[in-house]
């Protein structure tokens, strides 16, 4: 080999944090609260939270997009992002799906025209049926070309599934109605939008090497879809992992306090994320 050309290798995985809010982001649009008008007034704070999602870039090179939310064009821009090689849906609701448009400028511009998207079967149904115009392009779209996306479901009952040439170990988590996907990916355990962990998913991530957990926590009261803050520290305790971190957050918590929050419940190496914030598992 050349010893004058660079390896592209990296020796750890890293993760970035493209958003860290809820459903409305925060600051929320209208909202009078004092954290959302702080926010709102210091573009800079780390309680401005877009939509939740991650970005993966992994030793073997790949980059892997988790969801597409309404922010995505914000998202990929603000991480300085260049290349998407596949992308992980978790779930079909509008805040983590209705950026996916913004997926098209990577389908001119990359070597690989087409990006896969990886979802259950239940999303793939859902997404036929709302992005008709990219997964059933029987008519030709007038005023503009679509993103080039393929659709392809993976088995989320704690079975190994390969993206990418990467081990992914999916599992489905109870969301209201409808449930949502979580994995784990060599020692990075992701378990977004759920109410509960289900206990063969909670048994197999204790036995597993969790280095990164970043789990959902809403707000501060019981929510009907979505774990709150005294339920998520409860299962990062069973858990165990080496570093976690707090996402999907509402304007309940202000940044600084909540990790002042967490380290006195006792978990010194978990913190709030925040949007930007990068991370290596």
């Amino acid at each position: 080999m050349d010893s004058n050309k660079k390896s592209t290798t990296i020796q750890k995985n890293y993760v970035t944090i493209l958003g860290s809010g809820t459903s409305t982001g925060v600051p929320t649009p209208g909202c009078p609260c004092k954290l959302c008008q702080q926010a709102a007034n210091n573009p800079s704070s780390k309680n401005n939270r877009l939509r939740t999602s991650i970005f993966l870039q992994t030793t073997r090179g790949k980059h892997i997009l988790i969801d597409t939310t309404p922010d995505l064009r914000t998202q990929i821009l603000q991480s300085k992002i260049s290349q998407i090689d596949a992308v992980i849906i978790t779930h079909d609701h509008a805040d983590h799906i209705h950026g996916i448009d913004d997926l098209r400028p990577f389908c001119f511009f990359q070597k690989r025209k087409e990006i896969p998207l990886h979802v259950t079967d239940y999303t793939k149904q859902q997404l036929e049926k709302r992005f008709e115009y990219i997964f059933n392009n029987t008519k030709k779209v007038i005023g503009g070309g679509i993103p080039m996306l393929t659709l392809h479901t993976v088995e989320g009952n704690i079975t190994p599934n390969i993206i990418e040439e990467e081990e992914f170990t999916f599992f489905t988590l109870p969301h209201g109605h409808i449930t949502s996907l979580g994995f784990f990916h060599q020692g990075l355990a992701y378990l977004t939008d759920c109410q509960e962990i289900p206990a063969d998913v909670l048994n197999f991530l204790i036995a597993s090497d969790v280095k990164l957990l970043i789990i959902d926590a809403t707000r501060r009261k019981p929510h009907a879809t979505h774990l709150h803050l005294e339920k998520s520290l409860n299962y990062i305790k069973q858990i165990n992992p080496q570093q976690s971190r707090l996402i999907h957050l509402s304007h309940d918590f202000d940044h600084e306090q909540l990790c002042q929050e967490v380290m006195d419940y006792g978990l010194l190496n978990s913190k709030a994320s925040f949007d930007g914030e990068k991370l290596s598992y």
